[in-house]
């Protein structure tokens, strides 16, 4: 077999004559009875998906096989997926999968184990296509799994049966991925351990960079780096230029960075234009201090040179992390592409886990050179107008370059950005995956639709309209409806917020004023009741059938982390009260997580009156925050 196989996609109906050998280095055939139950549980399920939708030609992705091609070698090793690749034969033993686990070409496997007879003789006698082995040899393993295969299929109703092995044989799915001819067999044998040290499965946002860059007729180099710099999230895709130890100044690089996004927001006619090819994203065409791209570059991985020596790690110098991972963020950027929105089902469009097939099901809505555009315009929008978080998780940031260098001497515009980072941390802490759409989604329209820059109180106007908009926040709701079994906790830091924006006017302590001026916005979800049903030991407030009904109310909430309502729990007013001061006074560890449960302890004794007095108090707020427009 002279003929070189190619990257590409296979399912066991369209492997056609390419022949497999297990080398000697790789370990022979070790899933257990769950691993293989797990593979045929995740097949039916893609199976019963299909049959609801009635569209039996989607994929069922196994991930990626890495194969090494020897020059007078007619079978490609496997280096990377042969359990898998055994798994396949293994079922094409119990469905008959003739034209799969058998070559007519050379009368031999598709499978073979190089220098391990016994095992291959024992797959011949499970084909029917050779005389049981020698001495009685069984592969333990293989013949578990055989049963565990066999009982899976029977366990089917009979009219799953056929259908089911039709789909698997047809749609189960794997990308062929070969490495270079000039690899010698240390290189190879150190790819090996690499992939099994590493432990790491083809991620599915890979997998889908593979189909659509298929789809792409020219500059798919371009587009494979593009996609690599915008997945890692964590990494600005411009970056100040650091030339004999003096840093870029403020205002080219922001020149820098608005050229890149005009650049990329021509679709599509100027975006492949030299500045994108070049400077203005950082290392799109270096790796690692790998030679640039060029008219003679590799054109896929069979041509990249093995090294010998151990890579370096790799050193990042950014102490923030990006808000949206990778996965998500292509469904974001689908979303926003896709014009009939309305037909969206958000609940499942926005399930990572659904990537592949979400993209599959739109496939048809989108083309492909605008989704990656926009993919990378988006990616520089999200990068300099939005928070990232640092490393630790809060407080979050705006980096200094954005909006203007002047910032620090301008108190209007320092005040406007801080109050911008705040309102950001509110909307993203306040979201989960499936509602980021709801402020993200029209604020990316807004920046699109601007021919200038943003400035940061325009930006926090727009924000504030956006969240004003969605149509659970769009009034105050009832005291029923913030009642401690009904409340959404959104309204816990929309309230934190506006109390934040107004700390002059509701925190009168300058102690007080001074943790409200740095308060973080958390992910906390733990509800926490004032005055407790059962308070621990004494406690001044006494619950009884006449004040009862205020025990759930609004006024007598406050939202925090677990670990500290575990703290808090049971404990009364007055004990609460001393640990909310001393986390003020910094004589106890701890910090005050609530600006509501702040506001409350200034209060010196809790109680029914303090409590109705108190909720009237933040529903104005919350009714006063409707009104709010920020100017300098």
């Amino acid at each position: 077999m002279n003929e070189i196989i190619s990257e590409g996609k296979y399912t066991p109906a369209t492997i056609g004559k390419w022949l497999f050998e297990i080398p000697l280095y790789q370990r022979l055939f070790e899933w257990t009875e769950n691993e293989i139950r797990q593979l045929l549980s995740d097949l039916y399920d893609s199976y019963s998906k299909a049959k609801v939708a009635k569209d039996f030609n989607r994929p069922y992705y196994i991930g990626m096989l890495t194969v090494y091609q020897g020059e007078k070698k007619q079978r490609l090793d496997l280096v990377d997926g042969q359990q898998r690749f055994t798994v396949m034969t293994l079922i094409s033993v119990v469905q008959g999968w003739e034209n799969f686990y058998w070559s007519h070409e050379d009368n031999n496997l598709r499978l073979t184990f190089f220098a391990r007879e016994p095992d291959e003789e024992y797959v011949k006698f499970l084909c029917k296509k050779g005389a049981a082995p020698k001495d009685g040899y069984i592969n333990a393993k293989m013949c578990h799994g055989i049963k565990c295969i066999e009982k899976f299929f029977s366990d089917l109703k009979c009219e799953d049966r056929l259908a089911f092995d039709k789909y698997i044989k047809e749609n189960m799915t794997f990308f062929i991925t070969p490495l270079p001819q000039r690899y010698t067999l240390a290189d190879l044998n150190k790819y090996f351990e690499a992939m099994n040290s590493a432990g790491r499965a083809l991620e599915n946002y890979e997998i889908l960079k593979v189909k659509l860059l298929k789809s792409i007729d020219s500059d798919k180099e371009l587009y494979s780096r593009l996609w690599n710099i915008v997945a890692d999230m964590d990494v600005p895709l411009v970056r100040k230029i650091k030339e004999s130890k003096k840093t870029e100044a403020a205002a080219a690089f922001r020149n820098r960075y608005f050229e890149a996004m005009s650049c990329a927001k021509k679709i599509p006619n100027n975006f492949l234009d030299r500045n994108i090819k070049t400077r203005l994203l950082n290392d799109i065409y270096s790796i690692e201090n790998e030679q640039k791209l060029d008219s003679k570059a590799c054109k896929n991985i069979r041509d990249i040179a093995a090294r010998t020596q151990q890579p370096k790690p790799r050193e990042l110098n950014f102490s923030e992390i990006g808000l949206f991972s990778f996965p998500l963020f292509l469904l974001l950027v689908l979303y926003q592409v896709l014009k009939d929105k309305d037909e969206i089902q958000v609940a499942e469009f926005f399930k990572v886990g659904n990537l592949l097939d979400t993209f599959e099901k739109y496939k048809d809505k989108f083309k492909v050179d605008v989704f990656l555009q926009k993919l990378v315009y988006y990616r520089l929008i999200l990068d300099y107008y939005f928070i990232r978080q640092n490393a630790d998780g809060f407080p979050y940031v705006l980096d200094d370059y954005v909006y203007d260098e002047d910032a620090a001497k301008d108190e209007g515009l320092k005040s406007a950005k801080k109050k911008l980072i705040q309102f950001q941390s509110m909307l993203f802490v306040s979201s989960t995956p499936v509602t980021y759409y709801r402020w993200l989604s029209p604020a990316l329209e807004y920046i699109e639709s601007s021919e200038r820059p943003i400035s940061p109180v325009d930006f926090l106007n727009k924000l504030k309209q956006i969240d004003n908009d969605i149509d659970e926040h769009k009034g105050v709701p009832s005291e029923d409806a913030l009642s401690y079994q009904n409340i959404d906790r959104y309204w816990f830091w929309r309230l934190d917020y506006y109390l934040w924006e107004n700390r002059e006017v509701y925190f009168n302590a300058l102690e007080d004023r001074t943790v409200a001026e740095n308060y973080a916005f958390r992910r906390n979800r733990s509800i926490e009741h004032i005055a407790p049903q059962n308070p621990i030991g004494g406690s001044a407030m006494k619950w009884n059938s006449e004040n009862g009904r205020f025990l759930h109310c609004f006024g007598n909430l406050a939202m925090i982390s677990s670990g500290q309502n575990s703290l808090l729990l049971n404990k009364p007013y007055e004990e609460k009260q001393g640990h909310v001061k001393a986390f003020v006074s910094g004589s106890m560890a701890g910090s005050v997580e609530s600006l509501k449960m702040l506001k409350i302890y200034q209060i010196e004794k809790w109680n029914v009156d303090e409590i109705q007095k108190h909720q009237k108090e933040m529903i104005d707020v919350l009714k006063k925050s409707y009104n709010f427009r920020y100017t300098t």
